[in-house]
């Protein structure tokens, strides 16, 4: 009696232990499963951060020109009125002459 109340406990130990490795089973392929899917959002993240960046880097480089072209554009602007400035006073100063 002792040797079959053996052989049953075995056989219910051996049973809870193949139990516990099918439900560690089924948690690693699902856990497998997700590691996927999160490698895969990961990647189409990276692609999309990617296309930011150097669309970023794009409309820096534009506003940088656009910049240049500012200051390049106020500079002449003074310039002219510096310029303009001068012939007006010029102009003044050579009508009075005149009269």
């Amino acid at each position: 009696m002792e040797n079959k109340s053996l052989h049953m406990e075995l056989i219910n130990a051996m049973n809870e232990i193949m139990f516990k490795r099918d439900e560690l089973n089924r948690q690693i392929q699902s856990d497998d499963e997700e590691k996927k899917m999160l490698e895969n959002d990961i990647t189409i993240l990276q692609q999309r951060l990617n296309c930011v960046q150097q669309r970023l880097r794009c409309n820096q480089e534009v506003i940088g020109k656009m910049n240049r072209i500012l200051t390049e554009t106020d500079m002449a602007y003074r310039k002219i009125q510096e310029s303009s400035q001068v012939l007006v006073s010029a102009l003044k100063k050579h009508s009075h002459d005149v009269y």
